[in-house]
């Protein structure tokens, strides 16, 4: 009787606290419908930060390979009075899955392996349930569209978190132990998309078996010191330190109240509850495939640049020209979830990317967001634009955020 009255509290502290945030995230100013000027977009985005939602918020657009506009709007971290702009650091989140993306095309390239592929080929301790015994085993195609059928984690993503002086995590051996309980596959390979963080971590696991490094060490050394990213990594650098962004959360959010409930320690992450958020410390995720990157704007706009420039950026090919157009013309398959049909605003997924329009128009973005901090990346192919959001908390409408940018004549 004593539990099932603590549990009584809890739903009605947790309802109350769900009823009190979507209240409270009412206030975060409306969207315009449109903007005639970077003026007026520069507006808008200067009422979020004065709104708390986000605290900060860094915009960079990039056109015919360079960059056309850069910008920083409100406190990227409130505790060393860091202004927001194109240097503060960021959690990528799962804007990371593109960089995995990359790495798994650059091992193809190189004969290491095909997207067809299937993943037991590479990883013979792969065992997962299938739907029937006349399945079609799961590719590398199928973990890169999300169309593999696993699972996706749920609390799990708040509990694979550690303080920066814990070590780091094996990723093969994170694999290994977490697939058991997302081994029931949900549906047919190749039938549908449903987006999926444990496939991504599969495909970390994939490249440390090919390529005989770890997935950090592989990115490091294959794309991000070749395109000149810095200040991005997987872990803070002491030159990172200086422009880290502090990652927030509302207080008043359902997330909010189970964070304490579900991550174990959870009083090591948090750094102050104030001003109705929830401020965090700084710390890193286990599974770096899927959510690892920290970094700025200003390198994740030369990501862009390099994808938009057929692979190659201030002559140096990341990419071969044929891959990037794969990227943005193969597998594409029916987004079937309407939550992601509308937070992602697109009816496909291609590799990696959501994908929205077509023609000259034709779209493709990738969020990404945990605790503390939200990214955005959006790509024009067609236009050779590409648009970088980067913010310490969750609470943008990315979407909206794009198409005001999308509307400038850069």
């Amino acid at each position: 009787m004593r539990l099932k009255r603590i549990l009584f509290v809890i739903l009605i502290i947790g309802v109350a606290t769900f009823l009190l945030g979507f209240v409270l995230r009412l206030k975060t100013p409306p969207a315009p419908q449109q903007v005639a000027s970077i003026a007026e977009m520069e507006l808008y985005f200067e009422s979020l930060a004065d709104n708390n939602t986000p605290p900060a918020l860094s915009v960079m657009v990039v056109k015919d390979g360079a960059v056309v506009y850069q910008n920083g709007f409100g406190t990227a971290n409130p505790y060393t009075n860091l202004p927001a702009d194109e240097n503060s650091v960021y959690h990528w989140w799962s804007s990371t899955k593109i960089a995995t993306v990359v790495a798994i095309l650059q091992l193809e390239e190189h004969g290491k392996l095909a997207l067809d592929d299937t993943v037991i080929t590479y990883l013979p301790w792969f065992e997962v349930g299938y739907p029937s015994e006349n399945t079609t085993p799961i590719t590398i195609r199928h973990l890169l569209n999300h169309s593999s059928g696993m699972p996706d984690a749920g609390v799990e993503l708040f509990r694979w978190i550690h303080p920066l002086e814990a070590p780091s995590v094996n990723q093969t051996e994170l694999v290994q132990r977490v697939l058991p309980d997302f081994a029931k596959l949900k549906y047919e390979p190749g039938q549908k998309s449903t987006y999926t963080n444990v496939g991504y971590m599969v495909l970390g696991a994939v490249i440390e078996a090919v390529s005989g490094s770890s997935y950090e060490e592989y990115v490091r050394q294959n794309i991000l010191l070749p395109l000149r990213m810095d200040q991005t990594g997987f872990v803070y650098t002491d030159a990172m330190l200086p422009y880290a962004a502090a990652g927030s959360h509302p207080a008043f959010d359902i997330q909010a109240l189970l964070f304490p409930i579900i991550v174990q320690a959870a009083d090591v992450y948090i750094h102050e509850r104030k001003d109705g958020k929830l401020w965090f410390e700084l710390l890193y995720n286990d599974q770096t495939p899927p959510t690892g990157l920290i970094g700025p704007a200003d390198d994740m706009a030369r990501f862009e640049m390099m994808l938009l420039n057929a692979g190659q950026l201030d002559g140096v090919q990341i990419l071969k020209a044929e891959s990037v157009q794969r990227m943005f013309s193969e597998s594409f398959i029916p987004i079937t979830s309407t939550m992601e049909k509308k937070t992602q605003a697109a009816q496909q997924r291609g590799l990696g990317w959501a994908v929205n329009g077509s023609g000259s128009e034709i779209a493709f973005s990738h969020p990404g967001g945990g605790p503390g901090f939200g990214t955005y990346m959006r790509l024009y192919p067609q236009q050779k634009l590409g648009i970088v959001l980067m913010a310490n908390d969750t609470t943008p409408n990315w979407t909206q955020l794009a198409d005001l940018i999308a509307q400038i004549d850069w």
